[in-house]
């Protein structure tokens, strides 16, 4: 199978997992531009297209992911075989000016024992997305085998960010298999932005 049928076909699996248009059509030109260059998906292509781009940290890991997706996929789905791995690019993981690396583990110890509190607020550091944002997201923005969410913000634009083995394992124990409704719920209803400054304030007081 040659190039483009190997990227239509993953393109395909995609739309089949219900991402959307916007988020294809970025997936879909990162891989037209990776396989321009290179032949599969692999442990020293993946690294040396990395390398190369002359784009920001986050951007490059965000990019990790959706290369190592494909690969797992031509391995899995086609009977492809490859040698994957990317080298250990941290993430910048910027903490609000106001609160020290010492006061947000505070916080966090504070609030473990309420899963809900405790998991709100460790993935929204993780994340780095705004609380509008948080509040919003459905189960169906959340691949947890992937290791990825798409959050829509301004303007109807989708990104994808990466999430963390730990945020990943923190996030199934909240869920306990739930598969639909809001990320983040209260009695079936999705949690508000008060809700969650409100919580904030409560534990910064312990």
């Amino acid at each position: 199978m040659d190039k483009e049928n190997l990227i239509n076909a993953y393109i395909n699996e995609i739309k089949s997992r219900g991402y959307s248009r916007t988020t294809v059509r970025n997936v879909q030109y990162l891989l037209k531009s990776f396989m321009s260059k290179y032949e599969l998906p692999d442990k020293k292509s993946i690294t040396d297209y990395l390398f190369e781009a002359d784009v920001s940290k986050n951007t490059k890991i965000t990019r990790s992911y959706i290369l190592l997706a494909f690969a797992k996929f031509l391995k899995e789905q086609m009977g492809i075989k490859l040698k994957t791995g990317v080298p250990k690019l941290k993430k910048s993981r910027k903490l609000p000016v106001y609160l020290t690396k010492a006061e947000l583990g505070r916080l966090l110890n504070a609030m473990r024992g309420n899963i809900r509190d405790f998991t709100i607020t460790a993935f929204a550091v993780q994340t780095g997305i705004r609380i509008n944002e948080l509040v919003n997201l459905k189960m169906k923005n959340i691949d947890l085998q992937e290791r990825t969410v798409r959050i829509k913000g301004k303007g109807d634009k989708e990104r994808i960010i990466p999430l963390s083995k730990d945020m990943v394992k923190i996030l199934s124990r909240y869920l306990k298999g739930r598969q639909d409704g809001y990320l983040f719920e209260i009695k079936g209803h999705k949690i508000s932005v008060s809700t969650i400054q409100k919580m904030i304030k409560k534990y910064a007081k312990k």
